[in-house]
């Protein structure tokens, strides 16, 4: 599950500072299994530039996501469920934020994953993270990522294409994290899509 940000100029450690303070019990709940937030660096010459940050967050299930996504631990991380939290959470969104996030969906295949042989300190489900808001933070890890975009009617021959490619284990590598190939789940990103746009109309109707 993955939602992308675009930000106002030089809002960066703003925004960094607002995920590390923000309330989460993501750690504990059942099912989870990975979460980064990854900022956008490396851009080539010329490349277009849609977004900045990208949350990017591992379930081990569909089942488990959609229990987070409708539970109270939801709610706490997005406003905290009270009309100041929503209020403080939508103020800050208006000043850090170009547009609304846009939220990206996926099955993971042929996933890969080594777990860091020492884990960072997490405080009630959500990690202790020191944030200025002013200075970016240190990066932790390095995301690399392609996009393919195949025909219609043909993913199922690039899939068998992909995975049946010899390639050596990335997980026997140093430094590996994670990795997998991400099929989009095109039908719950527009649910959520068209979700996000209601809450957007109330939130201006209020």
């Amino acid at each position: 599950a993955t939602n992308r940000f675009q930000l106002q100029g030089g809002a960066g450690p703003k925004f960094e500072k607002r995920w590390a303070e923000r309330k989460s019990r993501l750690a504990v709940l059942d099912g989870f299994e990975f979460f980064t937030l990854c900022r956008r660096v490396d851009v080539a010459p010329g490349e277009e530039v849609d977004f900045d940050y990208i949350s990017f967050t591992v379930w081990d299930s569909k089942k488990a996501f959609n229990a987070w996504r409708t539970g109270e631990a939801f709610k706490e991380a997005h406003g905290g469920g009270t009309l100041w939290g929503f209020v403080s959470m939508l103020v800050t969104s208006l000043t850090i934020l170009k547009g609304p996030p846009k939220p990206a969906f996926y099955e993971g295949l042929q996933a890969e994953r080594k777990r860091a042989a020492s884990q960072p300190e997490v405080v009630e489900g959500w990690r202790t993270v020191a944030a200025d808001g002013v200075n970016p933070l240190a990066a932790e890890c390095y995301v690399r990522g392609l996009k393919y975009a195949v025909q219609p009617g043909q993913e199922g021959a690039f899939e068998a294409a992909y995975l049946s490619a010899p390639a050596p284990s990335a997980s026997a590598q140093p430094g590996f994290r994670f990795g997998a190939l991400l099929r989009r789940d095109v039908k719950l990103g527009a649910k959520r899509e068209e979700e996000e746009q209601q809450e957007q109309q109330q939130q201006q109707q209020q």
